[in-house]
């Protein structure tokens, strides 16, 4: 019980950073109507999920390996 909803608090985290990313990204690309700082900077948002969902993959695994 307690795990499903970490799963669920942690995936609307994960959600709201992508969203406030994609407002970051909308942002770079309007202060100069240059396409490439929106697209690097939606880049970095995906790339840190990315990271964090491979990271928290490991540690799932880890903690189901060491269950007897």
């Amino acid at each position: 019980m307690a795990n499903d909803r970490n799963q669920l608090i942690i995936s609307a985290i994960m959600f709201g950073l992508l969203v406030w990313g994609a407002l970051l990204a909308i942002g770079a690309y309007k202060f100069d109507l240059d396409p490439r700082k929106g697209f690097i900077v939606f880049g970095f948002t995906i790339a840190f999920l990315l990271f964090w969902a491979v990271m928290l993959s490991v540690r799932r695994r880890r903690e189901e390996k060491d269950k007897p």
